[in-house]
């Protein structure tokens, strides 16, 4: 079987993850949607099952804190005791942030493991 080298896709399946979470609102929903498609992909291409999962499972985390209708971000607010889309836009440079280092990692390693 001939493998086809495809070493951004870490980085596609983190940010296809990330946007699928964000506007569902469930990482369970969308991990259980994309984790058939990454690890195939990985395979497909040679890549690394392990940086597949992690990149469905972390843009998931990024999708699910940062999405306004995710159970996550209203349970947060509510225990801060904060206006939900107040809480929402305090923490969203925050979160962009963290999915930004992410994504620049899921970009970078792939080459240095391939």
């Amino acid at each position: 079987m001939e493998h086809y080298q495809l070493v951004g896709y870490p980085l596609l399946i983190f940010a296809v993850t990330g946007a699928v979470t964000y506007f569902i609102g469930s990482s369970w929903g969308a991990w259980a949607l994309m984790m058939p498609i990454a690890i195939p992909l990985a395979v497909t291409t040679g890549g690394s099952l392990p940086i597949a999962a992690a990149a469905v499972l972390s843009g998931g985390t990024f999708g699910d804190v940062t999405s306004p209708v995710s159970g996550m971000t209203a349970m947060s607010a509510g225990a801060a005791q904060a206006d939900h889309m107040k809480y929402v836009k305090a923490m969203t440079p925050y979160n962009l942030l963290a999915a930004s280092l992410a994504a620049a990692l899921f970009l970078v390693i792939p080459f240095i493991i391939s």
